[in-house]
């Protein structure tokens, strides 16, 4: 005899469904079995499960992860669907027979986490991007269950030896935390601590880099410059004045290219992007935060190396400093050119006539006149400035206003218009925006004042 789960009412949080009941083996999650339980945060489903029904866990939407084991061959339709809060599902096997795209329909912040050699899977499943999980360099692990002790909770794991690890923490599994890095393996378990005693966290612990290779990084000289276009600009927009000199009195380093989903894999532990395939390509559907908070994790790896200069540190770029970068010293329309019929753009930039609706891997199209790829296209970058008015006049050194609605973002998309690209476009969106048309690149920059 076999067990069909045919319905559930008990407490929610974290659910491990058992491998028996009264003995006998749990072989079927059956259809509608969890259907609308928005107090589960997170299920495993155990070892012996073959199948799982349709709509069984339709609108659970406090479900943030799911653990499937490698019995599982069959998935529903609409299993997942309306799984609003849903961030990650973890296959141990191979890709199993699923409903087609309606298994995560409205389920838009999943991705599917797939172990190195087994088979079926491309860059997608069930509408979701895939994400090979290479032992913990993409997920991580994920800890259900560490051990409340009076201080706090013992989070412990094992190690290899002359490997460094790192473990995250995260209220919502879409935002990982930093609790200890670099941890050195000795091939013993190793443990850590979070004394918050916050109950219902996640944890995961990632492996790092030992030695990873410094940040490909542009100088770009103090200065001064035109800030936004003249009102004679071709298809210039009304928030590009009025004109405003910008004096940066410091120089600093930025990004050659825009960050890729390699690096931001390397060091945040997850690829949360929708263009999958390549890590080449620009890492997207990060917010502002994300972003500050990839800065941060940088600036710790990169001082921990040595190679940070005093008084410096990874940051978002003001949007002045970002303009001077992207203009390299240029008053046209882009850096190479006015280009008013947009001719010559598709050789400098990933934009709606060029991109065929995506990213592309950084660094492809000919660079500006200071070495920096894709400042023109492929996906808009975060600054640190909130979005409002130029002041016009002379501004040193500044910042942006003090507090808005929108963070600013610049150069275009790969879905953008040419004249969304220009050195002078602007625009701005809510900084806990995750799109497939944003991304960023770092400065290297004395810190910002308060």
């Amino acid at each position: 005899m076999e067990v069909t789960i045919t319905g559930y009412n008990g407490p929610g949080g974290r659910l491990e469904i058992p491998a028996t009941v009264v003995g006998l083996p749990v072989t079927m999650v059956g259809a509608t079995s969890f259907y609308g339980q928005s107090s589960l945060t997170s299920v495993t489903i155990p070892s012996g499960v073959i199948a799982i029904g349709q709509a069984a866990f339709s609108e659970c939407t406090g479900l943030t992860v799911a653990t499937l084991p490698a019995s599982v061959t069959v998935i529903g339709k609409a299993a997942f669907v309306a799984c609003t809060n849903l961030v990650a599902v973890y296959f141990q096997g191979d890709a199993p027979q699923n409903g087609g795209p309606s298994l995560f329909a409205n389920a838009s912040q999943a991705t599917i986490y797939c172990r190195p050699g087994t088979t079926g899977w491309g860059y997608e499943f069930g509408g979701r991007p895939v994400v090979v999980d290479k032992a913990g360099q993409a997920a991580g692990l994920v800890l259900m269950n560490p051990v409340l002790e009076t201080t706090g909770w013992r989070i412990t794991f094992s190690t290899a030896a002359r490997q460094s690890y790192r473990v995250d923490f995260a209220d919502a599994l879409n935002r990982w935390q930093p609790l200890q890095a670099g941890i050195q393996g000795d091939g013993r378990n190793m443990s850590v601590m979070d004394k918050t005693l916050q109950p219902g966290r996640f944890y995961r612990v990632a492996t790092t880099a030992s030695n990873p290779p410094p940040v490909r990084i542009g100088w770009v000289a103090p200065g001064s410059f035109n800030l936004g276009s003249p009102q004679s600009e071709k298809d210039r927009d009304s928030d590009e004045g009025p004109g405003t000199t910008a004096v940066l009195t410091k120089g600093f380093w930025i990004g050659v290219h825009e960050v890729t989903q390699a690096q931001y894999l390397s060091l945040v532990g997850h690829n949360p992007s929708h263009f999958t395939g390549d890590l080449a390509r620009p890492v997207e559907q990060v917010g502002w935060a994300e972003a500050t908070n990839y800065c941060a994790l940088l600036t710790e790896r990169e001082r921990s190396a040595g190679r940070l200069p005093a008084g410096y540190l990874y940051r978002l770029p003001t949007e002045a400093e970002w303009e001077r970068a992207c203009r390299a010293g240029t008053v046209t329309r882009f850096d190479f050119r006015d280009d008013l019929d947009y001719s010559l753009l598709p050789d400098h930039a990933w934009f709606d006539a060029s991109s065929r609706n995506q990213t592309h891997p950084v660094g492809l199209k000919i660079p500006n006149q200071w070495g920096l790829f894709d400042m023109h296209g492929n996906v808009w970058e975060w600054c640190q400035d909130w979005y409002g008015p130029y002041p016009g006049g002379s501004v040193v050194d500044g910042s942006g206003p003090l507090a808005g609605v929108y963070r600013v973002i610049r150069g275009g998309s790969w879905f953008s218009y040419g004249s969304s690209c220009r050195s002078a476009n602007r625009n701005g969106s809510h900084p806990e925006t995750r799109s497939s048309l944003i991304g960023f690149r770092p400065v290297l920059a004395p810190p910002l004042p308060d």
